[in-house]
């Protein structure tokens, strides 16, 4: 397999929440790839990926009117440096760098204030699903926040009792791609076809994924239980040295639709020839380099996406 690069998801965010302690007293983070929201109904989008600060998980305020009923709406008053939330029966106000918030008048501690990154305001996650009424439970093993039961998560929580984090992980992969509903850009571009097929993962993530075929790859975000395409592009047969923002693309961008992403973290691949039932599944770094990890009949197997522990390592 000829070298692949990657570049990252550069995306904006503002909310966040207490979910795990740090021994630390200086702000920690955790790799953002790291950390999923699960809500009853499949992945909450966030326009930046939560983070863990200070022990705190932290979440783009955007997220916060998707946490619990319709009835939820937030906002951001600039020259106070406030937000805002309301939900039924509740107000509450948190303010930059405050180190407490006032709900229905009353002043509860914040083990993490409201904060900035990269100019997005960032709030704590549990202290704010808690308060709009909504379960916040976190799984430590697999990284990921749910919120309220969870039910239509790509895969029960109550799997994580008798599965291991690479098996979870395996099949919310085989999941989001065989299993969830696309919806497709208006326009599509041409491909000679599927005799070859690629899929890249950001490691220890399933909600977003690349799907590429010998002259064209989409990319494809995880949103309501849904596979939404965000970006497609053809390519030429000539060898580039990587396209702006996703050099790991092996040939010259000749054509694309959509908003293009930019992956900056390792991915886990998967390339797939169906006239041969072959299936190879690798790693391949910021820099280009491919670690293959695995080389199997998929039809002896009968597992398409395995996951390896050098994978999970790489996020823990």
């Amino acid at each position: 397999m000829q070298n692949k690069y990657i570049s990252t998801v550069v995306l904006g965010a503002m909310i966040a929440g207490t979910l795990i302690t740090s021994p630390w007293d200086h702000p920690t983070y955790a790799a953002e790839t790291t950390i999923q929201i699960q809500g009853e109904h499949g992945t909450i989008p966030s326009d930046v990926a939560p983070y863990i600060l200070n022990g705190v998980t932290m979440v783009p305020i955007n997220v916060v009117s998707k946490l619990g009923s319709n009835h939820t709406y937030i906002s951001w008053n600039n020259t106070s440096k406030t937000v805002s939330i309301t939900a039924p029966g509740q107000k509450i106000t948190l303010q930059l760098h405050q180190n407490y918030a006032m709900q229905n008048g009353a002043r509860i501690e914040l083990a993490q204030p409201v904060t900035l990154k990269d100019g997005i305001v960032m709030v704590p996650l549990r202290f704010v699903g808690e308060s709009i009424g909504e379960k916040v439970t976190w799984d430590a093993v697999n990284r990921i926040v749910y919120i309220g039961e969870a039910s239509s998560s790509p895969v029960d929580p109550a799997e994580t009792s008798a599965d291991s984090a690479l098996q979870i992980l395996s099949k919310q992969r085989a999941k989001v791609i065989y299993d969830l509903p696309r919806t497709e850009l208006p326009t599509e571009l041409p491909t000679v076809g599927m005799q070859t097929v690629t899929h890249y993962f950001p490691i220890g993530q399933a909600n977003v994924f690349f799907e590429a075929m010998p002259d064209r790859i989409s990319y494809y975000e995880v949103k309501n239980n849904k596979a939404t395409e965000i970006w497609s592009a053809n390519y030429s047969g000539e060898s580039s040295a990587g396209s702006k923002g996703l050099p790991f693309v092996p040939s010259q961008i000749t054509k694309e639709i959509g908003k293009r992403p930019s992956i900056t973290t390792t991915v886990a691949y998967y390339q797939y020839s169906a006239s041969v039932s072959d299936l190879r599944y690798g790693l391949i770094d910021t820099e280009g380099n491919d670690t293959e990890l695995s080389h199997t009949d998929p039809a002896q197997t009968k597992e398409r996406f395995p996951v390896d522990q050098k994978e999970l390592a790489k996020v823990q």
